[in-house]
């Protein structure tokens, strides 16, 4: 499916809630609502054909004030929206030869390529078998691998579609959730959009594409619902509120990259405590419903972070405890309204040049509105503002390694050697971007109310044309500031067209049967399409490895370099790639007394599938990780798997068959958790909470 008719297909679904919401305010009959409903859904066109045909409705005096209260929100969303599909239109709709730009998208697409497994072997899918000899699927630290909505897009429009369409969401996402706190703020529509614009223009996102990080746009984005989430909840302390702050923490945790998890950790969730402190400085009751918020987040997300916690001891990945990229505090600020690039790709300021880990511009007019935020905030939103300011500081202190550096004087070991994992914490500023246009929507919704005089036009018939000045002295700064940021962050939001001697040679050197192969080194756009033709790659570049363990040895290298004719197994060229034979590294075979025997083998995923004759008894070792969860038959009957890096167990002589599957505890436990965390939420939805005759909520859990 296009991505395109799914855009068109979201906006379908806004105009009917719109329609929705505006018939159930205009039609009635004696004063009461006659809906007709289809499949049990509320079907506003039939509602009205129905009221026409038979009961006469009257129409309800309705200004057109009411008729925006009703569906304005869904017309602003709508606008939001399209929106993010134009500044995504380099981007959707376009071939899987262009891929997003940034060097890291190709590294980052990797472990992807699991997913589309499922339509052919199901469960097996538990397992990536397409990297360094296999690891589980949710042994991952950067991709957004759990994520349902990534998962629903790679699935529907492949791994390649899939990502453009995510980075596209994570536009949408950031706007929506913009749009969100300003009206948690209860601002004015100009406010509203005009923040929301601002978010997703802003080069907090966009930057993030010079290096290819999709899940990084889409992390920031995701994360950034919290924040009204949380003021609803604070605001209303509904049981509902609370859910929906659930739901959308778990989908945060499961966004991708680490380091927007991080900062929320560290920055956004200690400024929650402004809001939940009362005056007397003791916790308000409020607190309980993030504890429950909380419980059900974990619970949610079982499924992800059980086997990676199980796998996480095998973890080894590149860290800095110097934090040597971080910018210097007093500096980050200034990554709001720097635009120029050159800046970014140099070393000034004590920065790498390395222009997604620092850039973040939305330009001087959002901040001077922050600013003046700071003088027109009522008394009554002192607590919020407080908030706001307390948020951005404290992300800042993160983004500088400030906060790292404090968490390495703790005396326990485990602890201060996690903070070394945020290698390029200067990332984490961005979600500094969203309380400080929170801000800055505030205080232009403050501006716009102030008196201003009006601008009057006279014309003969007598009519006089009025304009406040507003309009002119506020509104041409506001479009020029989301110009601003657009030209400066839309460089990176586009494809880049990928050489066609990748799709011409890579499908030309494919094994016949499942075996390990070595991709140039670090060459991202080989491994990419390598693996979109059903390759199993070693010795592929990735940022987190097995620890004490390395790749299976390849049966077969390609390399860019020049390779002496004379070099054993040397095989030729397929246009610029040298190719090495080593055939003695069966994927698959029988170690005897005599020798080695090769066995025929079909992997995907967590299934494979080998053939063995042998003469002699022996050991069959297929070059696989081993894991817990795998499993072995022979036969059809369950043996006994050896100990060992790899999957292997004993082999009787004569020809046999063997199924080695992958279907581990700790996903079945997790799976069983989210259930059951699925299940809980929608019963806290469906069964309000218990009032007391004098008003007074019981006192029960999850009341």
């Amino acid at each position: 499916m296009p991505i395109w008719l799914g855009i068109v297909f979201v906006l379908a679904v806004i105009l009917d809630l719109a329609l929705v919401r505006l018939s159930h305010g205009i039609w009635h009959e004696d004063g009461a609502a006659v809906p007709v409903r289809v499949g049990g859904a509320y079907s506003p066109v039939l509602t009205w054909l129905y009221s026409r045909g038979s009961l006469r409705p009257r129409l309800r005096q309705f200004s057109w004030q009411q008729a925006w209260a009703l569906v304005g929100p869904y017309l602003e969303i709508s606008a939001i929206v399209v929106f993010a599909a134009w500044l995504g239109r380099d981007v959707i709709n376009t071939p899987d030869t262009r891929w997003p730009y940034g060097a890291d998208f190709g590294l980052n697409v990797q472990g992807y390529f699991a997913w589309p497994a499922v339509w052919k072997c199901g469960l097996c899918v538990f397992w990536n078998g397409t990297l360094n000899g296999g690891s589980p699927l949710f042994a991952e630290l950067l991709a957004a691998i759990a994520h349902p909505l990534v998962v629903l897009f790679i699935l529907t429009w492949g791994v390649i579609g899939g990502l453009k369409a995510t980075l596209v969401a994570g536009l949408a996402i950031a706007g929506l959730g913009q749009w969100w706190l300003s009206k948690s703020l209860r601002l004015g529509t100009v406010a509203r959009l005009w923040s929301a614009a601002m978010a997703m223009v802003g080069g907090h996102l966009a930057a993030r594409m010079e290096n290819g990080l999709v899940e990084e746009v889409f992390s920031i984005a995701s994360c950034g619902l919290l924040i009204p989430a949380a003021l609803d909840l604070v605001e209303t302390g509904s049981r509902r509120a609370t859910l929906v702050f659930g739901v959308l923490l778990a989908l945060s945790l499961l966004a991708g990259q680490g380091y927007m998890q991080i900062g929320m950790i560290l920055g956004i969730f200690p400024a929650f405590l402004i809001l939940l402190l009362g005056r007397d400085l003791r916790l308000r009751p409020v607190w309980r419903n993030f504890v429950l918020a909380g419980g059900l987040a974990v619970l949610l997300t079982a499924f992800y972070w059980i086997p990676f916690l199980h796998f996480f001891p095998n973890f080894s990945k590149p860290t800095d405890p110097n934090f040597n990229s971080a910018e210097a505090l007093a500096y980050i600020p200034l990554n709001l309204v720097i635009r120029d690039l050159g800046f970014y790709s140099s070393e000034v300021l004590g920065k790498v040049p390395w222009p997604h880990l620092y850039a973040n511009y939305i330009g001087w007019v959002p901040v001077l509105l922050a600013l003046l935020a700071l003088r027109l905030v009522p008394r009554e939103g002192q607590r919020k503002l407080v908030f706001f300011l307390a948020a951005v500081v404290l992300v800042y202190l993160a983004a500088s390694a400030l906060t790292f550096r404090l968490i390495q004087w703790i005396p326990i070991k485990a602890v201060s050697d996690l903070a070394t994992l945020a290698r390029f914490p200067s990332e984490i500023a961005s979600l500094a971007v969203a309380p400080l246009l929170a801000l800055a929507a505030w205080g232009l919704d403050l501006l716009l109310k102030l008196k201003w005089p009006r601008l009057t036009v006279s014309v003969p018939s007598g009519a006089i044309l009025g304009l406040s000045a507003a309009w002119v002295l506020v509104g041409v700064p506001l479009v020029g500031a989301v110009y601003s940021a657009y030209d400066f962050g839309h460089q990176w939001l586009t494809t880049t067209e990928v050489p066609a001697d990748y799709y011409r040679v890579v499908p030309k050197i494919k094994p016949p049967q499942t075996a390990w192969v070595e991709p140039p080194f670090d060459d991202r756009g080989f491994a990419v399409v390598a693996l979109s033709n059903g390759y199993n790659l070693t010795n592929a570049y990735q940022p987190t490895v097995w620890r004490d363990r390395n790749p299976p040895p390849a049966v077969l290298r390609a390399t860019r370099d020049a390779v002496d004719p004379a070099t054993p197994g040397y095989q030729g060229k397929v246009e610029y790639l040298s190719l090495i034979a080593q055939p003695q590294n069966h994927f698959a075979s029988v170690n005897t007394a005599a020798g080695v025997v090769p066995c025929d083998a079909t992997a995907l995923g967590g299934n494979i599938d080998v053939t063995c004759q042998a003469d002699q008894p022996g050991q069959l070792v297929v070059l696989e990780n081993y894991w817990s969860g795998w499993s072995v038959t022979r036969d059809g009957a369950r043996v006994a798997l050896d100990p060992g890096g790899y999957l292997a167990t004993a082999a009787p002589a004569g020809k046999h068959v063997y199924r080695f599957r992958y279907r581990p505890w700790d996903v079945a436990l997790g799976v069983l958790v989210t259930l059951a965390g699925i299940a809980l939420t929608i019963w806290l939805w469906r069964n309000p909470p218990m009032y007391r005759s004098d008003g007074n909520q019981l006192a029960l859990p999850f009341a």
